[in-house]
């Protein structure tokens, strides 16, 4: 899941927790992060998940999209860094992947024989 936080001149506009393998960032109301301003094309940029992580790409907008302060075509995304839409600024986190791996990762496991060897002799 992706979560971005939608800024202009400091004061935050809206929170968004997505959960959807491509996100569009534009003025046009079809986009699912719509920003009214001139400064924003009507398709301006997109996130999209492949093979695990978050890519933020340009859609070849007029004014260019910036992550934290570096024009980008395409880039991967990280939690905390800020992409620069127009005068608009979203903030990103990032969740864990639900993808099964990290689960089995943090998952320990127990020898279940001497578990039961232990029980019995608590009773």
């Amino acid at each position: 899941m992706i979560q971005l936080t939608l800024e202009f001149n400091g004061r935050n506009l809206a929170t968004y927790n997505l959960e959807k393998p491509e996100v569009t960032i534009g003025r046009n109301a079809g986009n699912d992060i719509c920003i009214d301003s001139l400064a924003v094309s009507d398709r301006h940029a997109r996130i999209v998940l492949h093979h695990g992580r978050y890519w933020l790409e340009d859609l070849k907008s007029t004014n260019g999209t910036f992550l934290d302060l570096d024009r980008i075509e395409r880039s991967p995304l990280k939690s905390r860094q800020r992409i620069t839409v127009g005068k608009h600024v979203l903030t990103v986190a990032l969740a864990p992947a639900k993808d099964g791996t990290a689960d089995v990762i943090r998952t320990m496991k127990l020898d279940t024989e001497a578990h039961k060897n232990l029980l019995r002799k608590q009773r």
